[in-house]
């Protein structure tokens, strides 16, 4: 009986080991927990999205070209405060781009967190329907290209610093007063690596 008991022990732990194991170097996994990010074209769902009470969550949203929602005036902009304010979450910084959305948002927990990215992501779709509706323009299909992208910011000041000047040259771009800059982004460089690794020469 002892015997029994000691291996189901020893199967148990293994198990337990190996499911917390370090994911592969250079898998989607390895770099969802590396760099605390979710969504977008990582088109990953085995993990939970990263969030911390602790740290801001920078947010993209990417839509087809005809969102066009730097042309929306300020209702874009004013329907995603409301929503912020409905679900607890405070907004540190945002930018409304043609084609993408940025969100800079700290909150308390992680039920807020989800709820906010739900709300912002119906609600943006639903005052957008109205806005073509009222032009009598339809559009068929999600407005959304992927699931919004998270992503983890420290405190630190010089993080903050980077993003929000980040945001805000996104926010010159769309104004036209610097010209558009292409961003070679580490996540692009490595999921061209990633898709890489199955190509036969």
């Amino acid at each position: 009986m002892c015997v029994v008991v000691e291996g189901f022990a020893k199967d148990f732990m293994a198990k337990q080991q190996s499911f917390f194991k370090t994911p592969r170097r250079d898998s989607k996994l390895w770099w969802i927990q590396k760099h605390q990010v979710y969504g977008g074209s990582l088109k990953y769902r085995k993990f939970q999205r990263p969030f911390d009470r602790n740290k801001l969550v920078h947010v993209v949203l990417k839509a087809h070209d005809w969102a066009a929602f730097h042309q929306r005036g300020l209702g874009v902009e004013n329907r995603i405060r409301d929503i912020a304010r409905f679900c607890h979450v405070k907004i540190q910084d945002l930018a409304v781009n043609k084609d993408h959305i940025h969100i800079l948002i700290s909150t308390s927990k992680r039920k807020f967190f989800l709820n906010f990215l739900r709300q912002v992501s119906a609600g943006v779709g639903h005052f957008l329907k109205q806005f073509l509706g009222a032009l009598q323009i339809k559009k068929a299909g999600s407005l959304w290209l992927e699931r919004p992208f998270t992503r983890l910011v420290s405190w630190g000041k010089r993080v903050v610093v980077a993003v929000k000047n980040y945001i805000h040259r996104n926010r010159q771009e769309v104004l036209g007063f610097v010209p558009y800059k292409s961003r070679n982004h580490p996540l692009g460089l490595f999921l061209e690596k990633w898709v890489g690794q199955f190509s036969t020469a």
